[in-house]
This record gives C-alpha cells, sequence and structure tokens, in this order.
C-alpha cells in the first residue's frame, strides 16, 4: 500500500443541494408595469398594427410594441398610446392631446 506524500492533498466533494427553489417562470411575474400575458397580447397587437397598413411605414412592430407599453403605463387606449408617442433619435416622446391631459391629471391647469 502507497504512503500518502505530505505535500498532496485529497479532495473530498459532496453534493450540495439547494434548500429552497427560486426560481421563477417568466408567466408568474407581474408587476405594477409588466404582466407578461399583456406583454404577449400587446406583441400580437403590434404585429397585427403593423401589417394592416394604417400606421407610418417607418413604425415597425417592436416601435409600435415599445408605443403600447408606454401607452399602458400612462393609462391610454392602445391606439391613443399608438398616435401619442413618436421616436427621435432613439427616444420616445409624448406630443399633443395625451401631453396636455397628462399635465391636467397632475395639477397643470
Amino acid at each position: 500500500m502507497e504512503k500518502p506524500n505530505a505535500n498532496e492533498t485529497t479532495e473530498v466533494t459532496t453534493p450540495v443541494t439547494p434548500k429552497k427553489d427560486f426560481s421563477v417562470k417568466v408567466s408568474d411575474i407581474k408587476t405594477n408595469f409588466f404582466d407578461p400575458v399583456v406583454w404577449e397580447q400587446m406583441k400580437g397587437m403590434a404585429e397585427t398594427f403593423k401589417s394592416s397598413g394604417a400606421f407610418p411605414p417607418d413604425d415597425n412592430a417592436a416601435k409600435i410594441l415599445v408605443k403600447l407599453q408606454a401607452g399602458r403605463e400612462m393609462g391610454m387606449t392602445p391606439v391613443e398610446s399608438i398616435k401619442s408617442f413618436y421616436f427621435v433619435k432613439g427616444t420616445i416622446n409624448i406630443f399633443g392631446s395625451a401631453a396636455q391631459r397628462r399635465l391636467r391629471e397632475h395639477g397643470w391647469r
């Protein structure tokens, strides 16, 4: 029988099992601003709106989706949100009566 070298170390590994599973399904995530079910619905609406040809040709489905989400966060209907936002150099902006309405809602007269 060989004697272990004094400079060698023997490593003993024991499997570590987590005490609790902290993983969460994406479909279970729901916050005040993000609901995965609504997100999927808005993606479908964005595709439909884009394919309808009723909106500007430079509005792709992703831009329409961003407008829908921004409008949802501000309490707008889908069509109102698409009509109330525009992009300048990658930044979304609100304009027109939607901006005035938001100001009135927050106390400005």
